[in-house]
């Protein structure tokens, strides 16, 4: 009884206060990101099945130096990467390396000694001169050269300014670092020291990561050495060369320490960077008081242009498709989730995506209030715009799943603002300090559950159940909602439903905003069961009650129907009017209001603005339709019959 009921309903979802807000609301900012690779190129079946090695765990990669000889203007490579690393286990004889195949090793050195390797499928097997122990150190340097190929976003792309100036650039997220570079390509193993030394034509420069520690020209090749001593993600190593512009701006931390931030700019895009990019420094000032401060303090924020359409957050130097302050708040809210904590699978990739989004959204509400009241409802319409998806990536071949942006970014985002509104502000970021601080994440890498333990460290309960339902579990609640008086109370039924079959139940508080006298005030209801009657007697005779009006949950609902709302004499009406095919509504002393009308599978047919008893034209089929009506004063739905 339940299922067809719940068939019946769906078909019929609408969303009250949220199309409203929609049929206003516009994008004034994208931050692109990596989702924009899919929707300009619709290559959402992009796969990969790149497997870590089983051996990766016998050894401990300590430190890389990557020598590249490169001309921006000639896609070819040529270059060497020393390793340093300490064995984990005893008898370690090799280790492999991983390398695209179209770049081949021409030796592998260790000292004096040449060492033999085998390439094949992918890698490169290095058999070391001797057997070590656990805890002995050892070394090795491979040199390579050729014609990289690319895959996922584009690993390493040969692009062009506007006056056809050749830029190579690299990005290697998720699995594209071995198409450039003999690297161990980990999601297990931060490189704990790197050095970049890019030699190229002396008109280019080349932006990396770390800190500039040399920037000479000599016989006509420049070289530029970037030293950076923390731990970093393989994929986060990068490098761009160009001819540049460079600039910089300093952001004030509140411990009195400065941060460089560094800008590698196209120079005909010099001067119009100049006037956006400054909103970097309070972005960095500002995650700093909310979270903590700058992980790379000690080195360099900065923004190397290249010729992407989105970003890519490269750690201290986010890699820009352009300016927006919405790129420029997510890109470097990857700075804390994602870089300094990176997901250890991309099963989790919402560990660095959601956060960085929503991080992303907090500076809206700080810098742009009206504009982050309008960022929730377009959000929430986005991620319910499909009723399956979990926030969990439970198919990591596909790169395209990965960077969902329904689900990696936006839901992801939306299961932290639920969780801080669920929690309060004052627990849920003591639990995201919790896990800024946890020694098992910090600078190395996170897990969904080793989240989930510092939040409930810090609301001191168990959140499993939230969890599993918002990002593991599948969809999203539907609910079917209505309140009348009852003896001097009020009374609130709530009725919810998965909007995928065998989906969770959403057990969480629930906002309700209570309007009396031309006041209101919000209060949160425990809902721990599908079917729920809450009985409030501090509310006896209200005017109207709004549910869920600040866009705290992502959910869709069926209607908000209350006794006050009769449709009847003096209530709200609608007649058609198969002369003039038109329908009219008819609503006394409302004089502006929306109408959407939907067809018994809850699909949307037409929507617009109403003025008073003005028409509009009806649908073209004959049938039962839905007509959805609201206005800040009443809000309701009428069948009407077209013929």
């Amino acid at each position: 009884m339940r299922k067809e009921y719940f068939k019946t309903i769906l078909a019929t979802t609408v969303l009250t206060i949220l199309l409203n807000q929609i049929a206003q609301a516009q994008w004034e900012e994208i931050a692109y990101d990596k989702p924009y690779f899919f929707e300009q190129t619709n290559d959402v079946l992009l796969k990969n099945t790149f497997v870590e090695n089983e051996t990766y765990s016998d050894w401990d990669l300590t430190y890389n130096c990557l020598k590249l000889d490169v001309d921006p203007g000639v896609f070819y490579l040529s270059g060497s990467v020393d390793f340093e690393f300490t064995a984990k286990t005893n008898g370690l004889k090799s280790v492999t390396i991983d390398l695209n195949n179209a770049l081949k090793v021409k030796s592998v050195t260790s000292g004096t000694q040449n060492l033999s390797f085998n390439q094949k499928d992918g890698t490169v097997i290095i058999n070391l001169s001797s057997v070590i122990n656990k805890n002995t150190k050892g070394r090795f340097t491979i040199k390579f050269e050729g014609i990289p190929n690319t895959s996922g976003f584009g690993s390493i792309t040969l692009t062009y300014q506007n006056d056809n100036t050749p830029v190579l650039s690299t990005l290697s997220e998720p699995y594209g670092a071995r198409d450039w570079w003999p690297c161990k390509q980990s999601l297990a193993d931060k490189i704990d020291s790197l050095d970049v030394i890019v030699q190229t034509p002396s008109e280019y420069r080349t932006a990396s990561n770390g800190i500039l520690v040399a920037d000479s020209v000599v016989n006509g090749k420049r070289t530029c050495h970037w030293k950076h001593r923390h731990p970093i993600a393989t994929y986060l190593v990068f490098f761009s060369s160009t001819i540049y512009d460079t600039y910089t701006e300093e952001a004030n931390l509140d411990d009195g320490s400065k941060v460089e931030i560094l800008n590698y700019v196209y120079p005909d895009k010099s001067e119009a960077a100049k006037k956006l990019t400054p909103i970097a420094k309070d972005y960095l000032e500002f995650y700093s008081r909310m979270f903590i401060d700058y992980p790379f303090k000690d080195e360099k924020y900065g923004h190397a242009q290249f010729g992407w359409g989105g970003g890519m957050e490269h750690q201290t130097m986010s890699s820009m498709g352009s300016f927006s302050s919405a790129l420029i708040a997510h890109e470097m809210a990857h700075q804390w989730f994602g870089d300094y904590i990176t997901c250890g699978t991309w099963s989790d990739i919402w560990l660095n995506e959601g956060f960085a989004t929503f991080l992303e959204s907090m500076t809206y509400q700080e810098f742009d209030h009206s504009y982050w009241l309008k960022w929730k409802a377009i959000v929430i319409n986005t991620i319910t715009s499909s009723n399956g998806g979990s926030v969990y990536c439970n198919d990591t071949t596909k790169i395209g799943r990965i960077f969902d942006s329904r689900l990696s970014y936006k839901k992801g985002a939306f299961v932290l603002y639920m969780l801080k509104s669920q929690l309060g502000d004052l627990v849920f970021f003591n639990g995201m300090k919790n896990y800024l601080t946890d020694q098992r994440v910090i600078n190395g890498f996170a897990s969904t559950d080793l989240f989930r333990e510092d939040m409930e460290e810090a609301a001191d309960t168990s959140l499993v159940k939230f969890f599993n339902d918002w990002v593991y579990g599948e969809g999203f609640p539907v609910y079917d909602i209505s309140w009348r008086r009852l003896n001097d109370q009020l009374s609130i039924t709530v009725n919810q439903y998965p909007s995928v079959s065998n989906g969770p139940f959403f057990e969480m508080k629930l906002p309700f905003t209570i309007y009396k006298n031309g006041s209101s005030e919000t209060v949160w209801l425990k809902n721990d069961a599908p079917s729920q009657e809450f009985l409030v007697s501090s509310f006896s005779n209200p005017d109207s009650v709004v549910f869920n009006q600040d866009n705290y949950i992502v959910c869709k609902q069926i209607t908000t129907f209350t006794s006050f709302h009769p449709l009847s004499s003096g209530g709200i009406t609608a007649r058609f009017s198969p002369s003039e095919k038109s329908i009219t509504i008819f609503a006394p002393g409302i004089k502006k209001g929306y109408y959407t009308i939907f067809d018994l599978r809850g699909k949307e047919i037409s929507s617009g603005k109403w003025e008073q008893n003005n028409p509009f034209l009806s649908p073209d089929k004959p049938g039962i339709y839905l007509l959805h009506f609201s206005s800040p004063e009443k809000s309701t739905i009428i069948r009407i019959p077209v013929f």
